[in-house]
């Protein structure tokens, strides 16, 4: 067992993480294998209570527009900037929960899914789509620390030098 030394110079056990379990930070979980696991779990847990909550109680159609927009699809939304699902497991994710939004949205469960994610002005549902929101999230938080006087800024200056090595592209500076 190894032992540190906190604040008052008292030893105390540092605890032994299994590296393929989720540590919460900040409401987002990551592993320390680089597993996106834990992550889609979480995604999938927070999923299944909304629909839980769904199923277990009734919600007028204009709230539940309303609360799709301002409530379910933010909390769902937060943890997606960090992780990397594909496709298909970004949909398996809230596939559950779409299906029982349907009806409290007045839509009919047979309406076609290659709509759901279609914007309103083509004939779509606009739904949120988790796979594109995820890649939104990243670019948003990239975007963020770019320009940004913090220890994360050099971190993703020499990433992306790195890439445009690996790539065989010059930089514009």
């Amino acid at each position: 067992m190894l032992m540190a030394t906190d604040c008052n110079h008292q030893p105390q056990p540092i605890r032994q993480l299994n590296p393929h379990e989720g540590i919460v930070v900040v409401s987002i979980i990551q592993a320390l294998s680089g597993t996106q696991k834990p992550a889609l779990m979480a995604l999938q847990a927070e999923a299944n209570s909304w629909e839980v909550a769904l199923c277990t109680g009734f919600i007028p159609q204009p709230l539940a527009w309303m609360a799709l927009q301002r409530v379910i699809w933010p909390s769902l939304q937060y943890p997606l900037a960090v992780p990397s699902f594909s496709m298909t497991r970004a949909l398996s994710a809230t596939s559950l929960l779409y299906c029982t939004l349907l009806p409290c949205l007045g839509v009919n469960q047979c309406y076609p899914l290659a709509l759901h994610h279609a914007p309103v002005k083509f004939h779509g549902l606009g739904l949120p789509h988790p796979f594109w929101e995820q890649g939104i999230a990243t670019l948003n938080l990239f975007l963020e620390f770019r320009n940004t006087s913090h220890p994360e800024q050099s971190l993703l200056q020499t990433s992306l030098e790195y890439l445009q090595l690996e790539i065989g592209i010059r930089s514009q500076h």
